[in-house]
């Protein structure tokens, strides 16, 4: 079985370290994979492990809401003029490697389904993204991008929510959940117990931004920080200058030391960081699946997480993790609730590892795709 996977992903996302994961799986279990990805950070996980890929540098159908009407004219005009070489360039590499199957790896880009319709190759597009919920985007045409969907063959959303949302689009015959699946071997940490020192560690990790809620959860922790001096709050990731400053302006005016209150920047060994963390906090509304939920799980840590989209299916409360808002308690009072009963939060810490390593590994999520598109071939 021979597949062209392709790649949009310039930057670094959850969606390009599932591609390059899913692909390890996939050569393990023999599926011939050609991957074709944006120059960027899957083009570089992939040349770090010596695997050869294509390069085309194709461009998203969605526009930032954000946008005024006349730049989003302009950005979807400019967008489409620069996706026409693209177009060709698939169409190309579809003709020289001959694949039974493309895969898409996210529904953000629409240049390698056309090239593939055309060659008459069918389609499994991955769906990774709620878009207007969680890109705060929409696609520069709706009825275009909705009528190039229906003719894919079969769809696969990461998570129930997303799944709601898009069978509506694409039909509920034709998309299925399959969830996305994390390295065992790298994230697994069964010597690490949570809330074992003297010391509290809370991780955010993810782009600092607004719509991630890092400002935010700040705001609501100051009180429990300043009553609870071994307590500790770092956020992992990159942001803009503006986002930042934000985080030490509050974290400043509230007297918190900035050993305490942590930037850490971009954290590559993220494996390591779990192993070190006892509360992985997860302030994001509006996750499609939530890849930290179950790396931070199985690095031991537990998991806290807002109760909406794909996080309420990672997460049973006071089981495996705990929710907060929208109908539970506040984040404040479920960290104050958490500190008040380590030995609890332990032992629901312990039961999130086992779930995540059971459950939700690549292995798994390889079993199931290939399956899919046995299915596909042999229809």
């Amino acid at each position: 079985m021979k597949v062209l996977y392709v790649g949009t992903d310039a930057q670094v996302c959850g969606a390009s370290f599932s591609m390059v994961k899913l692909i390890e799986e996939l050569d393990s279990r023999g599926v011939e994979v050609v991957p074709v990805v944006h120059r960027g950070n899957t083009d570089n996980l992939l040349t770090q492990k010596g695997r050869s890929h294509y390069i085309v540098n194709a461009w998203s159908w969605i526009v930032s809401n954000s946008y005024s009407r006349v730049k989003k004219t302009i950005v979807m005009l400019s967008k489409k003029a620069l996706n026409i070489p693209c177009y060709f360039q698939y169409k190309a590499i579809i003709k020289k490697e001959k694949p039974e199957i493309v895969h898409l790896n996210a529904l953000t880009s629409y240049s390698a389904a056309k090239a593939a319709i055309d060659s008459g190759i069918p389609i499994v597009w991955h769906i990774r993204e709620m878009i207007e919920e969680d890109l705060n985007s929409s696609f520069w045409n709706q009825r275009e991008a909705h009528s190039l969907m229906k003719k894919a063959d079969c769809f696969i959303a990461i998570s129930r929510c997303v799944e709601e949302k898009y069978k509506r689009v694409v039909g509920a015959d034709r998309i299925r959940c399959i969830y996305n699946g994390v390295d065992v071997g790298r994230f697994l940490r069964e010597d690490h117990t949570a809330f074992s020192d003297k010391s509290v560690v809370i991780t955010m990790a993810g782009r600092i931004n607004k719509s991630k809620g890092q400002l935010s959860s700040l705001q609501e922790l100051i009180p429990v920080l300043q009553a609870n001096p071994n307590l500790i709050l770092q956020f992992a990731g990159l942001g803009s200058d503006s986002e930042i400053q934000a985080i030490k302006n509050c974290r400043d005016r509230a007297g918190i030391s900035e050993e305490r209150v942590k930037l850490l920047g971009f954290v590559e060994d993220m494996d390591r960081l779990w192993g070190e963390t006892d509360i992985a906090l997860v302030y994001s509304k509006f996750e499609a699946f939530g890849r930290v939920t179950i790396e931070a799980k199985m690095g031991g840590a537990l998991v806290v997480g807002y109760n909406s989209g794909g996080t309420t299916e990672l997460i049973e409360n006071g089981v495996d993790g705990y929710l907060f808002g929208n109908g539970y308690k506040s984040l404040k009072e479920t960290v104050e609730l958490i500190l008040m009963n380590p030995r609890q939060a332990s032992t629901v810490a312990v039961q999130g590892r086992e779930k995540a390593k059971t459950v939700f590994t690549s292995e798994n999520n390889a079993i199931q795709i290939e399956r899919l598109y046995k299915e596909i071939l042999d229809k």
